[in-house]
């Protein structure tokens, strides 16, 4: 682990101490995101629950974790940056055992800013990721529910340039326009396997999906058949979209 804990000005003292040992403990794994109930951190740390509250609360409110309390489960924000991890080399089994929280949320929004958009089709068909990302969206506002289907769009297109521009239009698209969010992820995966040489950014991506997705105009007829036949015969694509938490 790179030594930065330390240096990090911002936090206090017992912050540091604590989040060192949220990158180190015995829970941890390589996402960053796990059960981990204030029992423990009491226990190993030999901390008072006051204290350990103060240090978790601390940490959230300065961005380093998300804490879910009703769940027990944490998750660190930007977690690959202390260990130097390549997250596309990471096995999927990780996720078999992950528990089911809404802060599974943040951890895959840090996750899709360093994943290719092959590893993230594969993280997203895991039933157990499927499952936190639906039921985040189940407990939040409807703003939340685009938020969520930017996040997976966001993962599965192959180049991670211009997030915030891509952002404000992906909700111009979904909000205003109308497009289906289970639509631009689909077209996404698409164009990950097929196209993604031919797409400068998503920012542009996402100007002209409107138009790629509209039925009545289809600019890129001459592609789209062809995309979905070699999308839907693979193998390894087959249910990815079945359960969209759309």
């Amino acid at each position: 682990m790179k030594s930065i804990v330390w240096q990090l000005n911002k936090l206090k003292p017992k912050e540091k101490y604590v989040l060192e040992y949220l990158l180190t403990n015995s829970h941890t794994n390589p996402i960053g995101y796990y059960y981990l109930p204030e029992e423990y951190m009491t226990s190993d740390l030999n901390l008072a629950r006051t204290n350990v509250e103060e240090a978790i609360n601390g940490l959230v409110e300065k961005g380093f974790i998300v804490y879910d309390y009703s769940a027990s489960t944490v998750a660190i924000a930007n977690y690959k940056n202390y260990f130097g991890f390549d997250m596309n080399s990471m096995s999927l089994d990780i996720f078999d055992t992950m528990p089911i929280s809404g802060a599974f949320r943040k951890c895959f929004r840090w996750l899709s800013d360093c994943i290719s958009g092959e590893k993230a089709i594969q993280i997203v068909h895991h039933e157990k990721v499927r499952e936190s990302l639906m039921m985040e969206i189940d407990s939040t506002d409807s703003d939340e529910i685009y938020y969520t289907g930017f996040d997976m769009f966001w993962a599965v297109y192959p180049r991670k340039t211009g997030r915030d521009k891509a952002q404000e239009n992906y909700m111009e698209l979904v909000k205003i326009n109308g497009v289906e969010q289970e639509d631009l992820v689909k077209a996404a995966v698409n164009y990950n396997f097929d196209y993604k040489d031919f797409i400068a950014s998503r920012v542009l991506f996402l100007e002209c999906a409107d138009q790629f997705l509209d039925p009545e105009r289809r600019l890129y007829s001459k592609y789209i058949d062809e995309i979905e036949t070699r999308v839907c015969s693979r193998e390894e694509l087959d249910g990815v979209m079945d359960d969209c938490p759309f």
